[in-house]
């Protein structure tokens, strides 16, 4: 149950903080950074940081955050601690303009909500594969593999993939509406998909709502 799964947290004792915390995970894994997005800013309560794959020498401010967004096209603004999708935004500049999570804005709307985001990081918006962005295009379309540690050799224990759809909007978390489905890691072959109802239980399905 939920409330069995929260008993068990932190995970990993002190170690939780190093996934918790989206730029310390950054840094624990900078060896590996070729696999991980760019992070071009970072904002708290008072002040705009420019971090470590921030190429130019942009403002420290919402308006160089606007500059970047104009040179990179796409950002993602997200809570340097949260979970389940919350907070989330997707910032892009089209052609014809502005948008934010695929809805129209002006530039003055984009740079007066970058200037409200406090304790946010500002990174590089990963683009999904061409097969599951068909599915749906306006959400990631995570895939996860979950590992245990058995006497030290890591076990894969489950793997899953999630998909947003227009209830979840740019996020694919089920707590947000997104679908689950079950992923056979020898295989690569998806089953068992589900959503949850209203009350919270599993709905299973055979076809994206949308």
């Amino acid at each position: 149950s939920s409330k069995e799964y929260y008993k068990l947290h932190p995970f990993n004792d002190q170690y939780s903080f190093w996934i918790d915390d989206k730029l310390t995970t950054k840094y624990v894994f900078s060896k590996h950074n070729e696999y991980l997005p760019k992070y071009y800013f970072q904002t708290d309560d008072k002040d705009v940081l420019r971090l470590s794959d921030c190429e130019k020498d942009y403002e420290c401010s919402a308006k160089g955050i606007m500059e970047c967004l104009d040179d990179v096209k796409l950002l993602a603004a997200k809570r340097m601690i949260g979970s389940c999708g919350h907070g989330f935004y997707r910032l892009e500049k089209k052609d014809d303009g502005y948008y934010i999570s695929n809805k129209k804005a002006s530039r003055e709307e984009v740079e007066k909500l970058i200037s409200g985001l406090k304790g946010y990081l500002f990174m590089e918006c990963i683009v999904n594969h061409a097969e599951l962005r068909a599915i749906w295009p306006d959400a990631l379309n995570t895939i996860r593999i979950l590992f245990g540690n058995c006497d030290g050799n890591p076990v894969v224990m489950r793997s899953f993939m999630r998909f947003g759809n227009s209830k979840s909007k740019g996020v694919d978390n089920a707590s947000s509406g997104g679908i689950e489905a079950v992923v056979n890691v020898h295989t690569g072959e998806s089953f068992y998909a589900f959503k949850k109802n209203e009350k919270g239980y599993a709905e299973p399905i055979t076809n994206h709502p949308d």
